[in-house]
């Protein structure tokens, strides 16, 4: 399975890529999202079964890493789909 990290790294490759390739980086970054949703959900099932086994404090930590997660991939497709935009 993906990890959190290895994502963030190919959003990274993906801004590499901009500049030579604006149609190549919104197909891969396209794939990124798609596989972030993927890690997010397999985390929250992992979270929700913490939470079965009354297990808060490791429910909270996952939930925590998983929202600053999304955060930060949010705001760097944000920023990669504007200079896409403005490369194309």
């Amino acid at each position: 399975m993906t990890s959190l990290d290895e994502i963030i790294e190919r959003l990274d490759r993906v801004e590499d890529r901009v500049e030579e390739s604006p149609g190549a980086a919104q197909d891969d970054l396209e794939s990124v999202i798609t596989d972030l949703g993927e890690v997010i959900a397999g985390r929250q099932d992992r979270a929700n079964a913490l939470l079965h086994n009354e297990d808060f404090p490791g429910a909270a930590q996952l939930l925590g890493e998983n929202a600053l997660a999304m955060q930060r991939a949010s705001v760097i497709t944000l920023e990669l789909r504007e200079q896409i935009r403005r490369r194309r």
